[in-house]
């Protein structure tokens, strides 16, 4: 399993000099099995990269693409996937039972020839849409577990088993205490993230914004490193870089997270997420 990140940043994109090193793309994680298949979470600004990058490459591999849920930014990269319009290249979007036919809704009518010149009912790849259910499923060589995340609207979080390794991506959630429904999601996340070696989980926020931010559906990095140690993650990606952060704040969020698990005294790899890391797992 191979892991790469093609859009780290939340909300709306934020391309410019001060975000070269991070990046500005909005979120787009790739996760290549070895049976060929193509796991791709989140249709952000990030998957126009990913496709140019799958047609260097050759061949018509199957792609999953897994939407984590209808946000905007989460979804209005679709229409530049160069994949989507080849023809006959198999891809099945995908997603879970509570938002799936809102992201079927929002692919169409971004794509209904007003918002964008091409209508979705004319792209040429074999597009079917797919209900993951609610809990597991299995992805061809893939097993699929699904949590919910703390966040407005529902979200999706994602844990991915195949070829020997274990991903949780957790791409919108809050951690907040003391709140009944962040509470049950919180648990829940904990049981999915125990032993996986890589999660990825949103860090939008530092710790002293979150009151102002009460409700915004995202987290700051001491409750993912929080959450990360108990479920002893292995590694711990930080995502969903809030836009208005250049590469110096996020560097210092980095920074103060690898001080924060020393402090604790944890065992944990930290590292904030950048466009183009690639983690093979």
């Amino acid at each position: 399993m191979i892991v790469t990140l093609w859009g780290t940043r939340g909300s709306v994109p934020s391309p410019g000099p001060e975000t070269v090193r991070y990046g500005g793309n909005t979120a787009c994680v790739q996760v290549a099995l070895a049976d060929g298949t193509q796991l791709v979470l989140d249709a952000g600004t990030g998957i126009r990269r990913l496709g140019r990058h799958l047609l260097d490459v050759g061949g018509q591999p199957p792609i999953v693409l897994l939407i984590t849920h209808a946000h905007w930014d989460h979804v209005h990269g679709f229409p530049f996937f160069r994949p989507a319009n080849c023809p006959h290249w198999p891809i099945t979007v995908a997603g879970w039972s509570h938002s799936i036919q809102a992201i079927r809704d929002l692919m169409h009518l971004q794509m209904n020839g007003q918002n964008y010149p091409l209508e979705f009912a004319k792209l040429r790849a074999d597009i079917g849409f797919l209900d993951l259910g609610l809990r597991t499923t299995r992805i061809r060589s893939a097993e699929l577990r699904i949590g919910s995340c703390c966040h407005p609207g529902g979200c999706a979080a994602y844990r991915i088993a195949a070829d020997g390794a274990a991903v949780l991506h957790v791409t919108d959630n809050e951690l907040r205490p003391a709140d009944a429904e962040c509470d049950r999601s919180r648990n829940e996340l904990l049981e999915l993230a125990r032993g996986v070696d890589l999660m990825i989980h949103d860090a939008q926020f530092l710790p002293e914004e979150l009151s102002a931010h009460r409700g915004w559906g995202h987290s700051s990095y001491e409750g993912a490193i929080d959450l990360a140690a108990e479920a002893q993650v292995g590694r711990l990606v930080l995502f969903h870089h809030d836009p208005d952060r250049g590469d110096d704040e996020v560097d210092a969020i980095e920074l103060r997270a690898r001080e924060y698990i020393t402090k604790r005294g944890y065992r944990l790899e930290c590292d904030a997420g950048a466009e183009g890391m690639r983690l093979q797992l």
